[in-house]
């Protein structure tokens, strides 16, 4: 049997990336490849603000996988989530948001103070704003792993990032990363084997729906793009290059763009794409849910050394994932079987599409084997198995 469904992972504190309001059932929430109701979905109206979404919510699986560990592990995010004013100067903007994230990273002292007596994995944590309050983490250290891939990724681009990250894993700073421990190598900097946690992204996989729901329609595939709009996702590019493929007679399929921003929807609907408003996590599921395959175009400076949680969503909906060949995200498609293509750049997107709609019959069968490796009690287990092997030293 595969993983837990969505909804058991629904624990106060938890929310979903996309859950800002109460989930509703609409017809955007059908959770089906019925590609015909996707021309049903209306032109967006480009004026209503984005609700703050909470981020991670594909991370749900680490948070069960960790409550059923022997050493029921609590699992503490940062709350840092930011809406930049613009009608502030950038440096003002800073100004203001820094003591906020400094009082994040203060509450998060006491958290873990509170809950001093068992193991703890921290998430979402800026590595200068720890590093101010690592004096009163310390004496903890050895109970605590942090989840460091923004970290990591950031270090990548010097300065202070890149200092405070290394000063924290000269002071005994325990961190956990998923996939791969690849980008803490390429930094150079040695860690003790127990004080690095390394994880496959753990999955909790739909229970597929029988050989009429999940096989691919007769009609054109669907192909899209979901989630957030955001530079460092290459978003913009990817949607270009998608519409040119297919007005050269190169795609036969139709493009969906799932996003919360009301304004991108209108703009990319009027050049052809058909919509989803994935303002709410229901709606979110049901555009991966819809597409064949679903496609990033992530920007190198910022998601080489990083998971994809669009990429472990998809995944958990039974759709095929077309990455950039970056080492963290090549491991999650790829291990410990495929069930995505990768590109090199967007000259191989066409080819990568192509593959990527052709693997459906393996890709079903593949996704058994791959939560059987990522899922909630292969991840509690790995978890377990870790910590008895003296990562208290």
């Amino acid at each position: 049997m595969l993983g837990l469904r969505r909804r058991a992972f629904s624990q106060p504190g938890h929310e979903d990336a996309f859950a800002t309001g109460a989930a509703t059932t609409s017809a955007a929430g059908v959770r089906t490849r019925d590609t015909d109701a996707l021309a049903r979905v209306s032109p967006p109206k480009a004026t209503a603000a984005v609700p703050l979404p909470e981020v991670h919510g594909s991370l749900r699986p680490l948070l069960e996988a960790a409550r059923r560990t022997r050493a029921n592990i609590a699992v503490l995010p940062v709350p840092m989530v930011w809406r930049s004013r613009s009608w502030l100067p950038g440096n003002f903007d800073l100004l203001v948001r820094t003591p906020v994230y400094a009082l994040a990273h203060l509450r998060l002292v006491a958290d873990l103070w509170r809950l001093r007596r068992r193991r703890v994995l921290v998430r979402e944590f800026l590595s200068p704003f720890l590093l101010l309050v690592w004096p009163l983490v310390w004496p903890l250290r050895r109970r605590c792993y942090f989840l460091s891939h923004h970290n990591l990724q950031a270090a990548f681009r010097g300065g202070l990032e890149n200092f405070c990250l290394r000063l924290l894993l000269r002071t005994g700073f325990r961190m956990a990363l998923l996939e791969t421990s690849a980008g803490i190598e390429a930094l150079g900097v040695e860690v003790p084997p127990a004080h690095l946690l390394v994880l496959p992204h753990p999955s909790d996989i739909a229970p597929a729906k029988g050989p009429q729901a999940s096989a691919v329609s007769a009609l054109e595939p669907v192909v899209g793009v979901v989630g957030a709009i955001r530079r460092e996702k290459g978003s913009e590019a990817l949607l270009e290059e998608l519409l040119r493929l297919r007005a050269n007679g190169r795609l036969s399929a139709r493009l969906l763009l799932g996003c919360p921003e009301p304004e991108v929807r209108a703009r990319w609907h009027a050049r052809g794409f058909e919509v989803v408003d994935t303002t709410r996590r229901d709606d979110y599921e049901a555009a991966l849910e819809r597409c064949h395959a679903v496609v990033l175009n992530y920007r190198r400076d910022r998601y080489y050394y990083r998971a994809s949680g669009v990429a472990a969503d998809a995944l958990n909906h039974r759709t095929v994932v077309v990455s950039p060949n970056f080492p963290v995200m090549r491991s999650q498609l790829t291990y410990p079987v495929k069930v995505g293509c990768l590109y090199r750049n967007l000259d191989g997107l066409e080819s990568a599409i192509e593959q990527a709609l052709a693997i459906r019959p393996e890709f079903e069968e593949a996704l058994e084997r791959y939560e059987a490796e990522r899922g909630v009690e292969a991840t509690a287990a790995r978890l377990d198995d870790f910590l008895s092997k003296g990562s208290s030293r």
